[in-house]
């Protein structure tokens, strides 16, 4: 009956795996959750707080160097906070992917080679673009992916949120630390901390949307007419 379906209904039959196999991802997920322990909840939600704000749109990532943020609605405008609540389909690819993801572009392959530093985003880009037989984007497929998704990260952030304080799961904390004993080893005449990761292509360039350029154009143009107008009013 299978093997008649997957002659009859291809594409049909293809959504039917996918969708039992996206089911049973989502049902261990969740299993997986119930029994994790709160301080592993707390370090998940601290990691993928650290993992996403790698993932940039900045003003200066403009022109054809950089690829667009295709993912989401909006076009990568808010998409750091969209990738950490599980709204993002790239929520999805990251917990589809693994540590292995971050490990390539910033460990393993060579930082002096070009692609390095779009691996990331090259792949999430190819992955969005599966399965190849389709000629164009699969929306239905994605749409269950984001779903479920936000579903793992939901139950995580509920998790993580049992007898949980802010600062413990809130990277400011650490990057003030660090402020901190950089300011002090200068007060002291101590050298600086030795910068060992420079090298690494820690983030995840995509193109600014074209509503924040824009917007950006504007606000500049508008400060350089007050400049003006403030110089000419001095003379």
């Amino acid at each position: 009956m299978n093997r008649a379906w997957k002659v009859v209904h291809p594409s049909r039959y293809n959504f039917d795996v996918f969708k039992q196999r996206e089911d049973l991802i989502l049902s261990r997920r969740l299993e997986y959750i119930k029994d994790l322990s709160d301080e592993l909840a707390k370090d998940y939600k601290l990691t993928f707080m650290l993992l996403s704000s790698a993932f940039r749109t900045s003003i200066s990532n403009y022109g054809d160097d950089y690829k667009p943020w295709i993912f989401d609605w909006g076009c990568g405008i808010d998409g750091q906070r969209l990738l950490r609540r599980g709204n993002s389909w790239l929520t999805w690819f990251v917990l589809h992917e693994g540590p292995q993801l971050f490990w390539d572009q910033w460990w393993s392959l060579s930082p002096d080679c070009a692609a390095t530093k779009n691996h990331i985003r090259d792949r999430s880009i190819e992955a969005w673009f599966l399965p190849k037989e389709w000629n164009d984007v699969n929306e239905k497929w994605h749409d269950i992916q984001r779903d479920y998704a936000f579903k793992v990260q939901k139950a995580m952030e509920e998790k993580a949120a049992i007898n949980s304080d802010f600062m413990s799961v809130n990277p400011i904390g650490y990057f003030t630390q660090y402020a901190e004993i950089r300011r002090l080893r200068e007060q002291t005449g101590s050298p600086p901390v030795a910068e060992t990761l420079s090298h690494v292509p820690f983030h995840v360039d995509f193109r600014c949307p074209e509503e924040l350029f824009q917007k950006s154009c504007m606000l500049r143009d508008e400060r350089a007419v007050a400049m003006a107008a403030r110089t000419s009013a001095r003379l």
